[in-house]
């Protein structure tokens, strides 16, 4: 979100919350990014213009980039490597509208 947002205000901002925020964030199952959608969306409903209104499926491997673990959210992040080429290895799946 960094990259849509540079001056987002990360509390409290260390290095390694900006790195994060320059991460794509990924989810391990469908339910897991649907869940984590609805709650950042739910207040907040002009926040569907940045995150999208897709859900997208796809596999990821050690030559895309580093990857973070899983946390208990299904959530892990992506710094991808600048040769990674995401749109060929992603299908949309689903509408979240």
């Amino acid at each position: 979100m960094l990259i849509i947002t540079p001056q987002r205000n990360l509390k409290p901002e260390t290095e390694a919350t900006r790195c994060q925020g320059y991460a794509l964030s990924l989810f391990d199952t469908r339910e897991n990014a649907e869940n984590r959608y609805l709650k950042l969306t739910k207040k907040r409903k002009k926040l569907r213009d940045s995150l999208g209104t897709h859900i997208a499926a796809g596999a990821i491997d050690k030559t895309d980039g580093v990857v973070s673990k899983i946390d208990d959210n299904g959530h892990l992040s992506l710094h991808e490597f600048a040769n990674a080429d995401l749109a060929a290895k992603f299908v949309i799946t689903s509408c979240l509208l």
